[in-house]
């Protein structure tokens, strides 16, 4: 058995809520049969599916609109339309009189439409219906955990509706208070949430007559109410074994340009791996040495802990596996978190009473946008939530909210805790967007697993990727297994305050996703860090290659890091994708760093997380030369996808070998048992349409030398990103036996296009050279003398200026009559950096020029 969570996991502290829906149909009304799930016909809504061919689903009459009522106050319709969906076959929607209000799967839409007839006669239309009451209903209102007696009994819920048009939200606000509803306006009008959202209480009767009006098109409980879920990980996250070290810390990429978010029951700041000194917690602020910011956000905050009450602190937990520092004081690392350079901006939504310190209860905020803009505020990208709040397995407001915030926000990444426990992932962690973490257990018993096993909603992998969680229960042998995963330093106080406790308060014996979650937390901030530092493409730090990466890269970068957990012990299904996800982190996999045989030798990254993506048939390709065949390819893609359960926009990721073929063919995510992909040839054709990540690991035994193609297909994009020309933003990131820059030679020795000159007139020269006909590459153009190249040195150079970053592969250069002897080579150049210019008559690499292209 697992040693004893702490606090108790929520099963411990929830009363069963009363059943309340009163209709003998719904509030689900079921789904069309998997094999079909995809159909062009089908349309999916969170309340079930069906064919639009057919009759539709069976509703209560009750919750039936009247089509004339519909058309008399404009309300919404469902209209589905020839698919793939592309900006040209929206338009007829527009030319209909329709205005969308959301994507619906599949090939289908939202709208609001004062003439659905029009909507019917218009090209490429299949079907048009009403949007009716019975849709508008989220089907796990009523199920949100809860410790009060009286919100258990389901005669009033705490809800949200949408608008269909947030300048609606006046008119509606007034009918909800017409109809008795108390609203909540400091979240309505919150200026960290977005429009046409209206919080508000009121009884469960009310609820079918506002899944009436026209402007609302959806209704949604709103819990408060979270749970808390319940080292030797540094080495483990960044190596994958206890005995395989520390490559990314010992390369100096342990944290140090980042700051992350950690919303919880309160941080002892008054403990030494937090505290300013070694003798003083110090006041939270920007001078201080871990703790930027420490913010109350319950209702009413009280800026305390809970360790002088029940002897614990998650809180402090959770900061520490992420962030804690004492090397840095000169004292013993053993505790050190993960990204033990990073800052903290410190949320604590845990009222400190005795009972909420007893039962790890939380009150969390309707909304955490302004939590989310917070730790944007003081320069942070990433945040751990470490609870659960809504019920297990759903897709509830705070899982949209975090949805919705990462499309957004592309630049922000959100944690949570996958569960301790059971079928079904913890929410909020159901989102698609950001991370929900799973657990195994401490080196060396890491194939086997911790907490709960998913899946996530609608087919999606659920838990995203896994962290130690906790220590085998049958303990582990000093000396390198002598403290818990999870230990930590209490403090023996309430307050943040005062001398800081040292290892007196060490507190040992945690287990839960709560730990694993933040850890993963601490080795995203190391993603961070690794390029924000310009580790990339060199493996080492340079200013020069320094960048920002979007949170779908640094997700990417955590996906491409998974390790297959070997004959996993309490997995629920085999294999990646399973309960494993996709597998244990080992950040080793995918951070190159230059001499360092512990890590990846080469890697790969394409961020256009925050740029024009792809529309619906465009492609991108990216070519990788495979020279060591002896580690695996991995390559990954992953979006941010708009808010919503089910996916509204669809890549794929395709990978092909030298060869092509069958044999050499591989679609993302077609894994069965193993830690490989499955080729085209071995039955690997599925096309994943739940996720918003794709995954291709290679076998070493199934690669050969030469150059692999990935590609990326935009597969539907009906609703892109018009910050983005209406594209879906993506990343893409590989890592294996091959060179990190990957900029080809140009016209190589034996090329059909060789580097020659087309013409010479007067003191012109014009040249030309091999197209790559690769995106994004343009070519620097250089010269050398020959009498000091017959003297053994290249001195090649730059001309000027007119010959950097030369669109085509052609150029001309006034020097024809200077009275030099010369010679000249062309190099490919992406992203700021020449590619190689080959090898000379004595088969050693020619230098770079001197000075090169700026």
């Amino acid at each position: 058995a697992a040693a004893p969570e702490r606090p108790p996991a929520p099963e411990r502290a929830v009363v069963e809520r009363a059943p309340w829906w009163p209709f003998e149909k719904g509030p689900h009304y079921g789904e069309v049969p998997a094999s079909r799930r995809h159909d062009p016909r089908v349309l999916r809504l969170p309340v079930g599916s069906f064919d639009t061919r057919g009759a539709g689903l069976a509703i209560p009459v009750e919750l039936l609109a009247d089509e004339q009522d519909l058309r008399a106050g404009h309300g919404p319709w469902l209209v589905q339309l020839t698919g793939p969906i592309t900006e040209s076959r929206k338009a007829v929607l527009a030319e209909a009189g329709a205005s969308i209000v959301r994507y619906v799967p599949n090939n289908g839409f939202l709208v609001v439409a004062p003439d659905p007839d029009r909507l019917r006669a218009a090209p490429g239309v299949l079907w048009v219906g009403p949007y009716q009451p019975a849709y508008r209903i989220e089907p796990s209102i009523g199920g949100a955990p809860t410790a009060s007696p009286e919100r258990a009994r389901n005669r009033w819920f705490d809800l949200r509706v949408r608008l269909v048009d947030p300048d609606l939200e006046p008119a509606v606000l007034a009918r909800l208070e017409a109809l008795g509803a108390s609203v909540d306006r400091n979240a309505t009008f919150d200026p960290h949430d977005v429009p046409g959202r209206i919080y508000f209480r009121t009884d469960a009767a009310q609820i079918f007559t506002i899944a009436r009006w026209p402007e609302v098109w959806w209704i949604e409980e709103v819990s408060r109410e979270g749970f808390t879920l319940n080292a030797e990980t540094k080495v483990v996250i960044q190596s994958g074994a206890i005995g395989n070290g520390t490559p990314l810390w010992d390369a100096g990429v342990d944290g140090r340009t980042q700051v992350v978010g950690d919303m919880d029951s309160g941080l002892d700041v008054d403990t030494i791996l937090v505290s300013h000194t070694a003798t003083d917690a110090g006041t939270p602020g920007p001078d201080h040495r871990k703790v930027l910011v420490y913010s109350g956000w319950s209702s009413p905050p009280d800026f305390q802990t809970c360790a002088g009450t029940s002897g614990y602190s998650h809180g402090t937990n959770t900061t520490q596996c992420a962030v804690g520092n004492r090397s840095d004081l000169g004292l013993d690392g053993n505790l050190d978190g993960v990204a033990r350079a990073a800052k903290v901006v410190f949320q604590d939504v845990g009222p400190s009473d005795f009972i909420c310190c007893l039962v790890g209860c939380l009150d969390v905020p309707p909304s955490l946008f302004a939590l989310y803009d917070e730790v944007r505020a003081q320069g942070g990208h990433l945040t751990n939530g470490s609870f659960a709040i809504c019920d297990y397995g759903t897709y509830g407001s705070h899982a949209s909210d975090a949805d919705r915030y990462a499309w957004d926000n592309r630049d922000f990444l959100a944690f949570f805790s996958g569960g301790n426990g059971g079928a079904g992932n913890a929410c909020p962690g159901t989102n698609k967007n950001n991370i929900s973490s799973g657990g195994h257990y401490q080196d060396p018993f890491q194939n086997e697993h911790y907490g709960s096993t998913g899946p996530g909603p609608d087919g999606r992998v659920g838990p995203t990727v896994l962290a130690p969680a906790c220590d085998h229960a049958g303990g582990n042998t000093e000396p390198e297994f002598d403290f818990d995963t999870s230990t930590s330093i209490q403090s023996d106080d309430n307050d943040i305050t005062g001398t800081p406790a040292g290892d007196e308060g060490l507190d040992q014996g945690s287990c839960g996703t709560s730990f694993s979650s933040p850890y993963l937390m601490g080795a995203a901030a190391l993603i961070r860090d690794y390029f924000e530092q310009g580790f990339f493409p060199s493996g080492q730090a340079a200013a020069g290659d320094a960048f920002a990466p979007s949170g779908a890269l640094v997700k990417a970068a955590l996906i491409n890091s998974g390790d297959f957990v070997e004959g996993c012990v309490g997995c629920a299904e085999p294999g990646l994708m399973g309960s494993m996800g996709m597998g244990r982190v080992n950040l080793s996999n995918t951070l190159a760093i230059a001499g360092d045989a512990r890590t990846a030798p080469g890697i790969r990254v394409i961020d256009r997380g925050m740029d024009v993506g792809l529309a619906t048939g465009e492609t991108l390709e990216e070519p990788i030369e495979i020279t060591d065949t002896t580690r695996p390819l991995r390559v990954t893609l992953v979006w941010v996808d708009r808010e919503g359960s089910l996916l509204t926009n669809d890549l794929r990721l395709v990978v092909t070998g030298p060869g092509g073929g069958a044999a050499q063919t591989y679609y993302g995510n077609n894994f069965s048992a193993g830690p490989f992909s499955l080729s085209q040839a071995a039955d690997g054709t599925t096309d994943d349409h739940a996720n918003v990540f794709e995954s291709v690991r290679i076998d070493p035994a199934e690669l050969v030398t030469g150059t692999w193609t990935v590609r990326v297909e935009g597969t539907n994009v009906p609703m892109g990103d018009p910050s983005w020309s209406d594209t879906q933003p993506f990343a893409l990131i590989a890592a294996g036996g091959f060179d990190s820059v990957g900029i080809p030679e140009v016209s190589p020795v034996g090329s059909s296009e060789p580097l020659r000159v087309v013409s010479a007139t007067g003191t012109d020269v014009t040249w030309t050279w091999e197209d790559l006909q690769q995106a994004a590459t343009t070519y620097s153009f250089y010269r050398g003398s020959l009498a000091t190249l017959a003297a053994g040195s290249w001195d090649l150079r730059m001309i000027d200026a007119g010959q950097c970053d030369i669109p085509t592969s052609t150029t001309t250069v006034a020097d024809r009559r200077d009275g030099a002897s010369s010679y000249y080579l062309v190099a490919a150049r992406r992203d700021g950096r020449d590619g190689t210019l080959g090898s000379g008559s004595d088969g050693s690499p020619r230098p770079g020029a001197d000075p090169a292209c700026p």
